[in-house]
């Protein structure tokens, strides 16, 4: 049962058919106020990879997102320079925020006990 020879499936017919992927839906960029910074992360990570956002924009994006006591503090680590490089960025933010989120995660631990 082969195919008979002329038959073309209408889909094809058009010459101007160029195959395009759906609109991608609106996501809001992850907001960081300081807890839960490696969720942060990977959510920025998702964001990144559907918007296919490039390496030199990444921190942008982050900053413009911040808000609260991570504002402040952003603002004033910027003063001594902006981080550009996204990994250098990520673990600055885990070196201030990491570690209030580990004694909150303890001490809900300690709770459950």
């Amino acid at each position: 049962m082969g195919m008979v020879s002329g038959s073309v499936s209408p889909q094809f017919v058009h010459s101007d058919f160029s195959p395009r992927a759906p609109p991608l839906p609106k996501l809001e960029f992850p907001k960081f106020d300081g807890e839960n910074p490696r969720l942060w992360r990977d959510r920025c990570e998702m964001f990144f990879e559907v918007y296919s956002v490039g390496e030199h924009l990444k921190t942008q994006f982050a900053a413009l997102n911040f808000s609260g006591a991570a504002a402040s503090w952003l603002q004033t680590a910027e003063r001594r320079g902006r981080e550009s490089d996204w990994d250098r960025f990520c673990q600055a933010v885990f070196d201030r925020f990491d570690r209030d989120q580990s004694q909150t995660q303890l001490r809900q631990l300690d709770n459950l006990c």
